[in-house]
């Protein structure tokens, strides 16, 4: 029993990215998805997964198993290489196999993936558990000069890569603007009767700069809702069964506000600003708020937030923007593109010639600085 790399092409074929020979590196967006081949996954069931890659700094990754629809074994927002993620499986059938490793970062090479088999091993950092570390617990204190994403990530600019296929242009390089004015919250509900959305993108995206915000609730608790800045995000959202969303707080700072919201709901929200206003803003995710975790490495500190939710929404139709990916596998069609405000699970989608209903709905979002890295997946139902 200890650690056991399962890493090079004999144990994984790419979906995402490629095998160099020696490593497994990402594509042109910093995605990389593999799946398992052959047949060492059945009912191998290893306690932990660790993962070394080169360059980059954080990533968003995952480990799913093989049900329909898929479910993770593993999930970190902000993974960084050689960390140690315990890993859940649902159960012992083969449905329950590992089947797919995913991870959103830019140019962060895999040089190997090993699985633990045996008891869990200690802890190197301690997860911070809601109403227990952290309540009553000034984490401020804690702070030695906490570093955030910004710090770490190797920057790697999407408008580059999707200025063609997405009409970007230089929208992305304007993300993390100094000065942020917004005169006005649009939503689709309120300022926007008979808003044509796709219109509105096509005839604004040049110049309009996305914006992502988080907000943790208070009503719940009797207090105001809290904006909180972020510096990554990932969701899974289905319709009609759990929804899951996790968001990375890059500092101990928000520790307070953290503890006197126990019982509220993360929320993320998506924005476009058009010459320096806010036009529209919409919520993209919502789940309830719970659990919490700490983590500290060599030149940062954060806070994960996660939830899920089990929500059911009306069908409508939506076309989606800034397609630069797609596969079919058991004839599923799976799609990544930019995020779109409006998209929810059960939705018809119209990407490119094809129309399906949209299954599962994936976020991934990361930011830097000067970069931002945004995508959303959508699985065929």
């Amino acid at each position: 029993m200890g650690w056991e790399a399962h890493f090079d092409n004999t144990n994984w074929s790419a979906v995402v990215g490629s095998w160099s020979g020696t490593k497994w590196e990402p594509d042109m967006l910093g995605g990389l998805t593999l799946n398992r081949t052959g047949t060492w996954t059945e009912d191998y069931r290893p306690t932990k997964i660790r993962v070394t890659f080169e360059g980059g700094g954080a990533v968003i990754m995952k480990l799913e198993d093989n049900q329909t629809p898929e479910h993770e074994i593993a999930a970190n927002a902000s993974y960084s290489s050689t960390g140690e993620e315990n890993l859940t499986f649902d159960g012992t059938g083969t449905e329950y196999d590992i089947m797919s490793y995913t991870q959103l970062g830019a140019g962060a090479n895999v040089t190997n993936i090993e699985f633990f088999v045996g008891l869990y091993e200690a802890e190197i950092t301690e997860g911070v558990g809601l109403g227990e570390t952290l309540d009553g617990q000034n984490l401020d204190g804690k702070i030695t000069g906490a570093a955030g994403l910004g710090e770490t990530l190797d920057g790697f600019p999407l408008a580059d890569q999707l200025a063609d296929g997405a009409g970007l242009g230089d929208a992305f390089d304007r993300y993390f603007e100094t000065e942020k004015t917004i005169t006005e919250e649009a939503g689709l509900g309120d300022a926007f009767e008979g808003f044509n959305w796709s219109a509105w993108l096509r005839a604004n995206l040049e110049k309009a700069v996305p914006r992502f915000y988080f907000t943790l609730t208070g009503a719940e608790d009797g207090e105001e809702d809290a904006e909180i800045p972020i510096s990554s995000f990932q969701g899974r959202f289905r319709d009609g069964e759990p929804s899951y969303l996790a968001v990375v707080i890059p500092t101990l700072d928000y520790a307070d506000q953290i503890n006197a919201r126990p019982n509220g709901q993360l929320v993320v929200e998506m924005a476009y600003l058009v010459d320096g206003e806010e036009s529209v803003r919409e919520e993209v995710c919502r789940v309830d708020f719970e659990e919490i975790r700490s983590d500290e490495g060599g030149r940062s500190e954060s806070v994960t937030l996660s939830g899920h939710r089990t929500e059911t929404w009306a069908g409508q139709s939506v076309t989606l923007t800034g397609i630069s990916y797609k596969s079919v596998s058991g004839g599923k069609i799976r799609v990544r593109c930019f995020p779109d405000l409006y998209l929810r699970p059960g939705d018809t989608v119209t990407a490119g010639e094809d129309e399906f209903t949209a299954g599962l709905v994936t976020y991934a979002v990361t930011a830097s600085r000067h970069r931002l890295y945004a995508s959303m997946e959508v699985k065929e139902a």
